[in-house]
């Protein structure tokens, strides 16, 4: 197996288990129940903000945090946070606990950027699109699953909705074993470097074909040398080409004549404060120099802050329309929404170039529109089923238009690139990228 697909399937099944959590889709009916029994309003009061601010507050934290660590220590600690969160949601009572979860909980969401960012600091650019939809294949299928297991199990009285946290205790302890296995990464984008003044160097390495054990252990002293050695092409032919001269010392003959092997090494990642500050500064003023990245990375934001918090009070909502809970489909509902959500991506992943360059805002404002007359809609609905429709078409049209912004910030950043000095490249302040063949 290549190295690549190696570290992708490992981080995929770690990304799976982790949002195997099959009681969230029933965390409000949990706590408001016979368990906990706390007041809906209680929740929407002292519980569920906490949660919320907490995420938004730990973002950028955990984002620093994440590149000082290099990427797999956050990984391991998200897991533990997992283990701790739903513990003290099966053995704790008190309202403090509870709040202390939220806490935790927000950090635990906050971590999630290690995992987005993890797989792109150990394979080459050239992988990155098919890394991206393994791992987002992950995601959505234990988000799916979660929905579809909790309502099984709900629907058909095999677990109350208190059980259902032993499965996701399970899932995160799994997820928790199955971290270690992820290899580390020695450099990160900011704290953790190359200082681009320092010049790989590059020497050569002697060694006899007659001498059988020196060749075995040539990789072990490279690698034994600070890890630098990123590297080690062979310069060995058997063909009589001009480059192979016998006057050339890089060459390679099987008749045990002595050979060299040409070995450049990359200078070693350090830790350095300064430099990431630095590179901040400077992707910063890159990135928002540029009016269209301002613009979609404000939608972005307001869009995600608003898809959060409908998801964390929804089920609140779905309580007060069904006071006697009669009809249970939280689970269905947050199954549906994946899986539409999903093939709303692939339609947003086909849309055309040209026409996503032309109609890309109003496409945008229309959607957006649409959002807000769905969540006011929502308010005043009095049937479960219309409103977990409205929920389901709110979270759809979410997913497909935060993959137009995603791909339209991609394209923003290359044109910034071609664009180095701040300088208009068209007539219009800002250049076209005809599509890839």
């Amino acid at each position: 197996m290549q190295p690549w697909l190696r570290v992708s399937l490992l981080l995929c099944v770690f990304g799976f288990f982790r949002e195997l959590r099959v009681s969230e889709p029933f965390v409000t009916e949990f706590l408001s129940g016979e368990w906990r029994d706390i007041e809906p309003e209680q929740l929407n009061r002292d519980v569920y903000p906490i949660g919320t601010y907490s995420q938004v507050a730990l973002l950028v934290f955990m984002f620093l945090l994440t590149d000082v660590l290099r990427y797999k220590s956050i990984i391991v600690f998200s897991a533990c946070l997992g283990i701790v969160i739903w513990s003290l949601l099966l053995w704790t009572e008190s309202l403090a606990a509870l709040q202390v979860v939220q806490v935790l909980y927000g950090a635990y969401m906050a971590s999630e950027v290690a995992y987005y960012t993890y797989i792109y600091a150990k394979i080459s650019r050239e992988k990155y699109q098919q890394v991206t939809g393994n791992t987002r294949a992950a995601i959505l299928l234990g988000r799916f699953l979660s929905g579809v297991i909790s309502q099984i199990l709900v629907s058909t009285g095999a677990m109350n909705v208190r059980d259902l946290n032993y499965i996701t205790l399970g899932t995160q302890a799994v997820s928790l074993l199955w971290s270690f296995l992820l290899p580390p990464v020695k450099t990160s984008v900011y704290f953790y470097s190359r200082d681009e003044d320092v010049k790989p160097t590059t020497g050569t390495v002697a060694c006899d074909s007659a001498v059988q054990p020196q060749q075995q252990e040539q990789p072990n002293l490279v690698e034994q040398a600070g890890e630098n050695a990123l590297t080690v092409s062979h310069k060995s032919s058997i063909n009589e080409s001009p480059e192979n001269s016998p006057n050339d010392p890089n060459k390679t003959v099987e008749n045990g004549d002595p050979r060299t092997e040409t070995v450049t090494t990359q200078p070693k990642a350090r830790f350095s404060a300064s430099r990431a500050v630095r590179l901040l500064w400077k992707h910063f003023i890159s990135a928002y120099r540029q009016l269209p990245v301002v613009q979609w990375s404000l939608w972005w934001a307001l869009a995600m802050a608003g898809f959060i918090q409908v998801q964390v009070y929804v089920q609140l909502l779905w309580h007060e329309i069904d006071q006697q809970q009669g009809t249970l489909f939280n689970g269905g509902g947050e199954a549906l929404l994946t899986l539409l959500g999903a093939i709303s991506a692939l339609v947003a992943g086909y849309i055309a170039n040209r026409i996503f360059e032309q109609w890309a805002l109003w496409i945008l404002t229309v959607c957006s529109g649409l959002q807000g007359g769905l969540t006011l809609y929502s308010g005043f609905a009095t049937n479960i089923w219309v409103a977990y429709v409205l929920y389901i078409l709110f979270g759809t049209l979410y997913l497909f238009m935060v993959t137009m912004a995603s791909d339209h910030s991609v394209r923003s950043s290359f044109l910034i690139e071609s664009c180095p000095n701040g300088d208009k490249c068209s007539s219009e302040g800002w250049p076209r990228l005809a599509p890839k063949r």
